[in-house]
């Protein structure tokens, strides 16, 4: 269906002009920047809702689907140690003073890094060059970046990981068609066994 090709378009929209300042899960394009990804932020796509207006005149002909795609916003800091003392029962109480230090310092971090990435996806999709993500033109319309939400930072060994998601509307038109289902094996028998008749059957086997 359009929208499984609409998603594949955004992936590509986004890693065709990410130029190295993030990475697109999924994305297959060539010339990869040669700093690790483990340094930038991830941003991957996902399809998150879908409705179909009724109207009528739709079980016969092509219906408009109205699209939400959740695009997850990954990023990551090192602390300057490691913050799992901070979880640590036993743990000196200058140990989790310089862990909490270090998880504010690398979260300022993570914070600014997210918000470039978020803006950057934002700024990508909205581009009036990215009007049709390069597929055909009439294919996809409306397309507008809702909203943006971050969660709070979360700690994690040395790291302090920072989740959000960019939410991205737009509309295609389904083609209405019927599901292609596979024949049952062996054939489908109709013999009508009749109650208490153990001599005939009334009905036919198809092979």
């Amino acid at each position: 269906m359009n929208f499984q090709i609409v998603k594949k378009a955004i992936v590509d929209t986004l890693g065709a002009a990410a130029e190295g300042r993030f990475t697109v899960v999924g994305y297959q394009g060539q010339g990869q920047d040669a700093r690790e990804s483990k340094d930038r932020p991830t941003v991957q796509v996902f399809f998150s809702q879908g409705n179909f207006p009724k109207s009528r005149g739709a079980q016969y002909g092509d219906v408009q689907h109205a699209m939400i795609y959740a695009i997850g916003v990954t990023a990551s800091a090192a602390a300057k140690c490691n913050l799992a003392a901070i979880n640590m029962a036993d743990a000196l109480p200058t140990q989790k003073a310089a862990a909490l230090a270090a998880a504010r310092d690398a979260s300022s971090i993570a914070d600014d890094l997210w918000d470039d990435t978020a803006a950057a996806v934002r700024n990508i999709l909205m581009d009036p060059r990215n009007a049709d993500l390069g597929l055909r033109v009439g294919l996809v319309s409306d397309r507008w970046v809702d909203a943006i939400s971050k969660e709070d930072p979360l700690p994690q060994g040395e790291l302090v990981l920072l989740n959000g998601t960019v939410q991205f509307s737009c509309q295609t038109v389904e083609p209405v068609g019927g599901e292609v289902s596979k024949p049952a094996v062996g054939g489908v028998s109709t013999v009508l066994d009749l109650v208490g008749d153990n001599v005939e059957k009334t009905g036919v086997t198809t092979p």
